[in-house]
């Protein structure tokens, strides 16, 4: 009977310690990854440079968010805010995942529209897109993209705003016009004075 007890005893000793081993090898690691391309590209960037492409009212790009699930615990309701600058408007700004399996992982695309000429007041204006990643068990992420925005127009300067301090000269002919409408000016002239002579009598 004694052995029979101190086996018992030995088994759930082991059972209660390998419990405890389980626990401390668990492993909650979730990356969140954001990445872009315009409508008309195929190819996912992490940011939009200005060299490559500027987007102009009322365009519109698309924007990936992944989330990789690199631990080995299932991770349940994922959320995802994000933080969108005045220059666009988002389709789905934040969303929830409600859960992703160890070594498994979820991707949703989004659409960015650009705003109006209102808002794109600049020639050349860099903006960022930001995510942020919570779950329930207390894994967070956070990741962004950026982008270029643009009008197309010169922003007014005070020099371009005042009057050239060059005189601005009345426009000129040909040089046979010029001559041909001196002449008639100076015998007009002259057919005046003729005229008046003649009307004083002397």
């Amino acid at each position: 009977m004694k052995k029979i007890l101190s086996s018992f005893l030995v088994i759930s000793c082991f059972i209660f310690l390998a419990s405890f081993a389980k626990a401390d090898d668990e492993v909650r690691n979730l990356q969140l990854d954001t990445k872009a391309k315009a409508l008309s590209q195929s190819t996912w960037v992490d940011d939009l440079r200005s060299d490559n492409i500027i987007f102009s009212p009322a365009s519109q790009f698309q924007v990936q968010v992944h989330v990789n699930n690199l631990g080995n615990r299932t991770q349940t309701n994922i959320h995802i805010t994000s933080v969108i600058p005045s220059t666009i408007t988002l389709d789905m700004p934040d969303f929830t995942i409600n859960q992703i399996a160890p070594s498994q992982s979820y991707t949703q695309t989004l659409t960015a529209t650009v705003k109006g000429t209102a808002y794109i007041f600049k020639n050349l204006q860099a903006n960022t897109l930001k995510f942020h990643m919570s779950s329930d068990v207390g894994s967070n992420g956070d990741d962004s993209v950026t982008f270029y925005t643009g009008n197309g127009t010169k922003v007014a300067t005070a020099s371009a705003s005042t009057s050239s301090a060059t005189p601005i000269l009345p426009k000129t002919g040909s040089a046979m016009e010029l001559v041909f409408g001196t002449a008639i000016a100076l015998a007009t002239g002259y057919g005046a004075l003729k005229l008046r002579n003649l009307a004083r009598g002397y």
